[in-house]
């Protein structure tokens, strides 16, 4: 099952979405089975298989830190593909890189091997959108959907074609700036775009990211309108050793709990909400 597939039916089983970030570390290879296999029993739909890279632009300093610490320790393309064979069993994997660690002589040829290993989704960042149009049906070709963003100050006219080109889901971020567990500055009302977008894209998941960190923020994005969130930071600061498993699961299990504890509802008239800071 694609991870398209897994959140589209998940959604129509009335589940709220969770999308948890694992970076490819090679001190931790040996362990992705059995992480990614606990994530998937505290309930998380997904898994989102990081890529470390030097320059990691709409990283906050934990992810980025923690993407740092990786590349010292030697991680390369074949503790990618390593982790996404481990974690393929046990949930859909949709891999975020950003656009050089992709690239085979100047073109993104790497697709192939990483839909051997077992990703159905990549999510790339710091792609242009004129890019974006080529590399779609590319991974498409390989059997890989090509997420797309869309973030505050987004007109609607280009909500409406990204939704539209988006495969997977569409990745909302929910405010200016950097990921990371502590906002560095306040998170816009959404609601509107989020309404736009699944106008132009009704059967496409909507999954927030960027701030995501216990049930509050999780229940503002449903709020917002979306249908899950993806969380990087906040479980990177647990962390991946023995003592990890036990906050891991009260994390993800608080993130799909998040709408119930803020009154969730898919009224459209609903008031308003921001991401709390």
């Amino acid at each position: 099952m694609t991870v398209g597939e897994a959140l589209i039916r998940s959604r129509q089983l009335g589940d709220f979405l969770v999308v948890p970030y694992l970076l490819v570390d090679r001190r931790r290879t040996a362990a992705v089975s059995a992480r990614v296999r606990l994530l998937r029993e505290a309930g998380a739909h997904a898994v989102e298989v990081g890529i470390p890279f030097s320059d990691p632009i709409a990283d906050g300093p934990v992810l980025a830190e923690a993407a740092a610490r990786s590349l010292r320790h030697g991680t390369d393309w074949a503790d990618v593909l390593a982790t996404v064979r481990a974690a393929a069993p046990e949930l859909p994997v949709a891999v975020m890189s950003y656009v050089n660690p992709l690239l085979r002589d100047g073109s993104p040829g790497t697709f192939p091997e990483l839909a051997r290993a077992g990703a159905s989704a990549l999510i790339v960042p710091d792609l242009a959108d004129d890019e974006a149009e080529g590399w779609s049906p590319l991974a498409r070709s390989h059997g890989l959907d090509l997420v797309r963003f869309v973030a505050p100050g987004v007109p609607a006219d280009r909500v409406r074609r990204i939704a539209r080109s988006s495969r997977g889901f569409l990745y909302l971020v929910t405010r200016n700036g950097i990921t990371g567990t502590r906002a560095p500055s306040p998170a816009p009302d959404l609601s509107a775009l989020v309404r736009t977008a699944r106008k132009a894209a009704p059967r496409l998941p909507i999954l927030a990211g960027f701030g995501i960190r216990d049930a509050a923020t999780a229940g503002a994005a449903a709020r917002l309108g979306a249908d899950g969130v993806v969380v990087g930071s906040a479980l990177e600061e647990i962390g991946a050793g023995r003592d990890a498993a036990e906050p891991t699961r009260a994390l993800i299990r608080a993130l799909r709990s998040g709408p119930d504890q803020m009154a969730f509802t898919r009224n459209p008239t609903r008031k308003p909400t921001r991401i709390p800071q």
